[in-house]
């Protein structure tokens, strides 16, 4: 967590300085956008494959340049369709991800990794009948680990000891599986297990993943807040002693070194924090709302504010780790109302989870 504290701007001597150089995999990249479709698709994966490990948001923006001639043609090809909504999943601008999807399933109906993708953002935004049916259209097109996986992962809202017996029973299959799938893969049995309430299963989840693939951000930044929730913050200063400086894991480090004590840490990661989310409203884009909503509640210790940001990440993010925080914010600003409507909602959808049954 090296490198964090901000002093003034640097500024080159001349134009010809050379300010950073990309890594050599990303060399062959073209710039200034290409007219070629299929190129520029190949080049943005790079890059998106690049920000899944490094958690940079440029790498998005370079991506998103690559696509840049394409990005409002209703007509694209398919790949750029796919990117783009890859991409806008990621800018959490779910309904537009949606509509490029449906436009490629129209055209392309048994496009497998659509489909997938469809799931997934329907799961994000808590439809999970309709996660369910693309699961299930996934399941006659690629029948399999993946397709299963799908299905079991959906249904885990809903009922995490059945859904969890089948995640288990997984197990064998999935170590065969490719280093991202896998990491998937006990990503949901940490979050079936922690549903139901055994942090012992969802730990050993998360070591398993995280022995696979150390550079998946989203798995580290799950397991650094199940140890904070455990009162383990100098395990998270471990956890994270290798990781890159993403904003999801800067928060996580700024909560365990407040847990510690250590203020000039705190100090520096709050700041470069704060730097963080100003930078996104300048810039336009839509904040990360659930990190920015637990920084104000856990960092700044802003209740009212965590709650409104809880809130509106809540319209559009149902996961577990959404549900908890809103709870989370409601309790510590003592929102009879918020609680009240956060539990009719899981009474509603039947949602499960023992954490926040154990505290209505």
């Amino acid at each position: 967590m090296a490198g964090l504290a901000y002093g003034a701007p640097f500024r080159p001597a001349n134009d010809g300085e050379i300010l950073e150089r990309l890594p050599e995999r990303a060399a062959g990249a073209p710039r200034g956008g290409v007219a070629d479709a299929a190129l520029a698709a190949r080049a943005a994966r790079v890059f998106l494959e690049r920000a899944r490990r490094s958690g940079d948001p440029r790498d998005y923006g370079y991506a998103q340049g690559l696509l840049q001639p394409w990005w409002s043609a209703p007509n694209a090809p398919d790949d750029i369709l796919l990117l783009r909504a890859t991409l806008k999943q990621h800018q959490h601008a779910f309904a537009a991800a949606l509509a490029d999807l449906d436009r490629l399933l129209t055209r392309s109906p048994d496009h497998a990794q659509a489909w997938l993708t469809r799931a997934t953002i329907h799961r994000v935004r808590g439809a999970l009948d309709a996660a369910a049916a693309d699961c299930a259209r996934l399941q006659t097109l690629a029948p399999g680990v993946v397709a299963e996986l799908c299905r079991l992962a959906t249904a885990a809202p809903r009922d995490p000891w059945g859904a969890g017996a089948g995640l288990d029973a997984l197990d064998a299959a999935m170590a065969a599986q490719p280093d991202p799938v896998y990491a998937w893969y006990q990503a949901e049995r940490a979050a079936a297990a922690q549903r139901r309430g055994d942090l012992v299963a969802a730990e050993s989840a998360f070591v398993a993943g995280l022995a696979r693939a150390p550079w998946d951000l989203g798995l580290r930044a799950a397991y650094a807040d199940l140890l904070l929730e455990q009162g383990r913050a100098g395990a998270v200063i471990t956890l994270l002693e290798d990781a890159s400086n993403s904003e999801i894991l800067r928060l996580a480090a700024v909560r365990a070194y407040l847990a510690l004590g250590e203020s000039a840490r705190v100090t520096e990661l709050t700041d470069a924090l704060a730097d963080t989310y100003a930078a996104l409203r300048r810039r336009g884009d839509a904040p990360h709302l659930r990190e920015e909503a637990s920084f104000a509640l856990f960092v700044e210790r802003d209740a009212a504010r965590a709650l409104a940001l809880a809130r509106a990440n809540f319209r559009d993010q149902r996961e577990l780790a959404d549900a908890r925080l809103l709870l989370a914010a409601a309790l510590a600003a003592g929102d009879a109302r918020a609680i009240a409507g956060l539990r009719d909602w899981s009474e509603a959808s039947g949602v499960r989870d023992v954490w926040l049954e154990a505290r209505w």
